[in-house]
């Protein structure tokens, strides 16, 4: 009996130091993180003041090159770019005149950033919309 009694206070010591430590939530949640997940593998940007700006694994000519053709599906206006081995930057406007400014600057070797701003405060859906079909031409 004292025998059983000791195992059943070990066994709730040591659930209590799991529990208190961390280490069971620790485990559920990775779990669960394991179980969702994303139906397209995409990973969206971040939003920093009304600029959606993301890293990708594309040269700027790569990423300029799917800008503009998702410019032209998007019925977006082409209004002004300009490209360089390093650097690229469009400027367009919707059919309701919304504007969309694209800059891609080149950080390592066929390692880009993408700043992407869609309006005079920043619309995140929409670009994120535009970074999504981006990322879909690369």
């Amino acid at each position: 009996m004292k025998k059983n009694m000791c195992c059943f206070i070990v066994a709730v010591l040591f659930s209590c130091v799991f529990i208190l430590s961390g280490c069971i939530p620790l485990v559920i949640g990775s779990a669960v993180g394991l179980s969702v997940e994303k139906t397209d593998g995409y990973i969206p940007g971040n939003f920093i003041n009304g600029i959606l700006v993301k890293e990708l694994k594309n040269s700027p000519l790569q990423v300029y090159q799917a800008v503009k053709s998702v410019f032209k599906k998007s019925k977006i206006t082409l209004v002004r770019e300009q490209y360089d081995l390093h650097y690229a930057a469009v400027l367009g406007y919707f059919p309701d005149g919304q504007e969309v400014v694209v800059n891609v600057e080149e950080i390592k070797p066929f390692i880009s950033k993408i700043k992407i701003r869609v309006g005079d405060l920043g619309d995140e859906r929409l670009s994120d919309n535009i970074l999504r079909a981006i990322m879909k031409e690369l």
